[in-house]
């Protein structure tokens, strides 16, 4: 290829070059940003101004994340509020530092969460018991009679933490 032709080459391939970086960057703005893992606790305040704007008796009775790291925190977290006033549940799905999502749900959760050591605890306990894989969640509730727990998966084993004292109660085969 000649002088002319590697100019013309050039030229095509500038205004190419130019609407890919162009795609490129309109495609990263586009794209929410990852949100930063935090703990439970970190993301309850803005979980509970939301609930309690919807009834101002909202009662914290389960909190969950599918997708915990090795430290217990997570980019997302999911939150049941209970009225007892208006006899209905809502969930508080809060993503990174996005303002929380309030949902109806059909939850059945009706004892209240209160004075519970945070999920970076109860992982950090669960770890010590002998946990090693993460990412499959964890969640807090009152399910039946017992106190309220911290149950921690694995996808083989369900480790169970006291999430008053954030101490281990027992390790259940999923």
């Amino acid at each position: 290829m000649g002088k002319t032709g590697e100019r013309r080459a050039v030229a095509r391939s500038i205004p190419g070059a130019a609407a890919l970086a162009a795609g490129l960057l309109w495609a990263s703005l586009a794209l929410p940003a990852l949100a930063a893992p935090t703990s439970a606790r970190d993301r309850l305040a803005a979980a509970t101004t939301v609930a309690r704007a919807w009834q101002a008796d909202a009662q914290l009775v389960h909190v969950e994340t599918k997708n915990a790291d090795a430290q217990g925190r997570s980019p997302d977290w999911t939150y049941v509020f209970d009225s007892p006033a208006a006899k209905q549940q809502r969930l508080v799905f809060v993503f990174g530092a996005d303002k929380p999502d309030l949902l109806p749900t059909s939850t059945v959760f009706k004892r209240p969460l209160a004075g519970f050591v945070d999920s970076t605890r109860a992982m950090q306990e669960a770890v010590r018991q002998g946990l090693k894989t993460h990412g499959a969640g964890m969640s807090m509730s009152v399910t039946g009679g017992e106190p309220v727990q911290w149950r921690v998966l694995s996808g083989e084993h369900s480790f169970v933490i006291d999430a008053a004292s954030g101490r281990f109660v027992t390790r259940e085969k999923d």
